[in-house]
């Protein structure tokens, strides 16, 4: 299959391809993308500690509200 100015669409695809392997392959580009996901490995791990705190202190509430209660 060819495009409008001859050029083979594979060939065009290899290229792109290439240019995108050594774009990855990049050690900056790399860096970076690592950076990116400790980021929102973080992210999750605090979101998910903050979630836990939430529902222990609304346990000790219901808690200490039944002991007010119950004395």
């Amino acid at each position: 299959m060819t495009n409008d100015y001859g050029a083979q669409n594979n060939d065009l695809l290899k290229s792109s391809n290439s240019q995108i392997q050594k774009y990855n392959n990049n050690p900056a580009i790399q860096l970076i993308r690592n950076a990116a996901k400790l980021s929102e490995s973080i992210k999750t791990a605090y979101s998910d500690e903050v979630t836990k705190s939430i529902a222990i202190r609304t346990e000790f509430e219901i808690w200490l509200e039944y002991d007010r209660n119950k004395s």
